[in-house]
Order: structure tokens, then sequence, then C-alpha cells
């Protein structure tokens, strides 16, 4: 696998990799990743990988990250209570 670049964002790093048949579009913030995975066939080259990061796209991705932050949140917190005090 090997990056074959990197698309600007001002909240998530975007890198694109290529592997073997396949494009793969990874997005990471501070606590999260999400990757897309792209068949051959599903797109022409890395100019279409590219122009399909769009803002409805980002968007998606942005909803999910909130959605595994709150979970995690909410899960922490749960896990917290059912430890014992310490002294």
């Amino acid at each position: 696998m090997q990056i074959v670049h990197y698309i600007p964002h001002a909240r998530f790093k975007i890198t694109v990799f290529r592997s073997g048949n396949r494009y793969i579009v990874k997005f990471d913030d501070t606590d999260h990743d999400l990757s897309l995975k792209f068949r051959e066939g599903e797109v022409g080259n890395l100019h279409d990988v590219i122009a399909s990061v769009d803002e409805e796209l980002l968007g998606q991705v942005n909803e999910i990250f909130t959605n595994m932050s709150s979970l995690r949140t909410k899960r922490f917190q749960q896990g917290a209570s059912e430890f014992p005090e310490i002294i």
C-alpha cells in the first residue's frame, strides 16, 4: 500500500492510498479514523477518487465521527462508574 495523495482539509487529515486494484481514502481526526475502499471499476482513476471527497461526503464523515465521539464518551462514563473507588 502506498500513499498517492493528500487532500487538504481544515479538520481532517485525508490520505489517499493505492493498494493493488483499489484506492483507500482514510479520514483522520484527533480520536478517530475512517477508511473508504474503492475497488477497480467503482472509480476510474485518482482524479475520480479526489472528486468523490466532496462537501456531502465530508459532512457524512463528520456526522460519523460525532456519533463515534458520543458513543465513546457514553461508554467511558458508564465504565468509570463500574470501578470501585480506590483510596
